[in-house]
């Protein structure tokens, strides 16, 4: 949040799905041969955020689709604009709003900040009773912070209105309608004056968050530096009597990275190099089984586990049985599917470590019914307890 006038601003993990007509995408565990996560890929430093700015202003040039003639809203401040300009009104009832429209204005600025002179893209939207934008012109407007205790002018916008979708006509954007006044820094790095350390926080991202995958950051992080700083001074964290840190975990979504003495000079390098490290033993993802039942898909971590059970849909009987059968001469097991398997492995992934999914995969597949039937087969095995993994539904 914009908050200040001195501002302290310096400077998925998960795969990418396409699911297209596909019904179902499994995730099974692992990285694709050759890549590796980095810290970057899963998280950020604290302070790096988007901001929003906000402001209200004047859309002049409607068809007779403005705020009309008694919205006091609008007549306040056409009045005082056209007072600024010199031709003022002898009385606000004089003035007619019926081509014009009092509108809330609304940018982001993104996460790495902005520089004067940067165009971005503003949002408006109607404040009064106008019908429609189209056609409409914003006059110029400041954006200030949503802090209203700070009053700074970070950005001035003005241009004509494009609708985001013709079936909401009260609604439009300005692409490039904007344009940053001073620069907006985050300040990454907090100075410990009581201790004299410098250190940053490193975020994990919503899904990425937990004890385990903090744990392998802050120990990469010590591995590096035991290994680029050995011999050198170095100002290290006390975290016990047998044991100096220079990353701690402090909840499963933050480490506390500290700046080593010989680094303070160059802190904006550390801070990349520490971005970048590569994290080549990250536990496996939560099991989970996310569903969304608009768009009829289901999406699978590969560590999910499904024991021995049966469970009933309607009409229909799912049963799983382990160990799974053998193909005796004259009964062969045969095995039809329409679901997708999105894998993410090595070519040498071993048979334990997708001998779950496929188990859930080749109970699910007995159902040839629609993608409906389906999710309420996966509610009625998780109902029955024997799905290991948390469901999310969309």
């Amino acid at each position: 949040m914009l908050n200040q006038k001195t501002h302290n601003f310096i400077p998925c993990y998960p795969p990418r799905i396409v699911a297209g007509a596909l019904l179902v995408i499994l995730l099974t565990v692992g990285s694709p041969l050759g890549a590796m996560t980095r810290v970057r890929d899963i998280a950020r430093p604290a302070g790096e955020r988007n901001n929003t700015l906000m402001g209200t202003g004047i859309v002049v040039g409607l068809n007779g689709t403005g705020d009309g003639d008694d919205c006091l809203i609008t007549l306040r401040p056409l009045f005082t604009f056209l007072q600024k300009m010199g031709n003022p009104a002898a009385n606000i009832n004089e003035l007619s709003a019926k081509n014009v429209a009092y509108v809330a204005i609304t940018a982001e600025i993104g996460r790495n900040g902005a520089t004067n002179g940067e165009k971005i893209d503003v949002t408006i939207a109607c404040l009064g009773k106008a019908k429609s934008l189209e056609g409409g012109l914003l006059l110029p407007a400041p954006l200030g912070s949503i802090n209203n205790q700070d009053d700074t002018a970070y950005a001035w916008c003005e241009g004509k209105i494009s609708l985001l979708d013709k079936k909401v006509p009260t609604t439009g954007i300005i692409k490039d309608g904007g344009e940053i006044e001073m620069n907006v820094q985050y300040n990454y790095i907090v100075d410990n004056d009581q201790t004299s350390q410098a250190y940053f926080d490193i975020v994990l991202d919503g899904q990425q968050a937990n004890w385990q995958v903090a744990k392998v950051i802050a120990e990469v992080i010590e591995e590096q530096n035991n290994m680029n700083l050995a011999g050198r001074e170095v100002h290290y964290v006390d975290t016990d009597i047998n044991a100096k840190r220079t990353a701690i975990v402090l909840s499963p979504t933050t480490i506390r990275a500290f700046i080593p003495e010989v680094r303070r000079r160059d802190a904006a390098t550390y801070i990349a190099r520490v971005m970048n490290l590569q994290l080549p033993n990250l536990p496996e993802p939560k099991a989970t089984i996310v569903i969304n039942e608009k768009t009829g898909t289901i999406a699978l971590t590969g560590n999910v586990e499904i024991s021995s059970g049966i469970a009933a849909v309607g009409d229909l009987t799912i049963t799983i049985v382990r160990p799974k059968p053998v193909p005796q001469p004259g009964n062969p097991v045969v095995e039809q599917t329409q679901w997708m398997k999105y894998n993410t492995s090595p070519e040498d992934m071993s048979e334990a470590e997708t001998a779950n999914i496929r188990d859930l995969v080749a109970a699910l597949d007995q159902l040839n019914v629609p993608m409906a039937q389906k999710i309420a087969a996966i509610y009625s095995l998780d109902r029955a307890g024997v799905i290991r993994a948390r469901i999310i539904t969309e």
